[in-house]
């Protein structure tokens, strides 16, 4: 707790644990996120298994490795604000995969970007979203500033950093 300068509190809640670690257990670090006390959850907002995490992170890697961390929060909240959405499909797994009009909805998917190999920070940053944060407040898009798609542009702006862009 010490060492990433967060409460023994928010370690706790993060883990699901006692007050007792142990040599080797490997622990959830929620920077960023702020526990309450007892009456904090311990629950992600959606259920994932490690695999989805893992095509989480791999995402925020593919599209936001360059930019600010909170970027990498804020794709990852992206993805799960599409899964709690009734407009696309309700797991991590099928709004990454999704295709609309004959087109993935992540351009990762179909350049194979996807495939590559998650950062750690990415990894952090899809944890720190599956347990709450979300930087761009339900938003549902994000794109990059080049993005040349007058309909992405014309959506009301929730988030703008580095260059990407987040909208609902």
């Amino acid at each position: 707790a010490k060492k990433y300068n967060i409460s023994i509190d928010a370690l706790i809640a993060a883990n699901n644990t006692a007050r007792y670690i142990y040599p080797g257990q490997i622990l959830n670090i929620p920077g960023g996120i702020v526990f309450k006390g007892t009456s904090s959850t311990k629950s992600p907002i959606v259920p994932y298994t490690q695999s989805d995490l893992d095509l989480l992170a791999r995402l925020v890697t593919a599209e936001a490795e360059t930019e600010p961390y909170t970027a990498k929060v804020a794709v990852a909240a992206v993805v799960l604000n599409r899964v709690k959405s009734s407009q696309f499909p309700s797991t991590i797994k099928d709004v990454i995969y999704e295709k609309s009009s004959g087109y993935y909805q992540f351009t990762p998917v179909s350049n194979g970007w996807i495939n590559k190999t998650a950062s750690a920070d990415s990894k952090k940053a899809a944890l720190e979203a599956l347990y709450g944060s979300d930087p761009t407040k339900d938003a549902i898009y994000y794109f990059d500033d080049s993005a040349t798609n007058k309909w992405l542009w014309s959506r009301p702006l929730a988030l703008k950093v580095g260059k990407m862009i987040f909208t609902y």
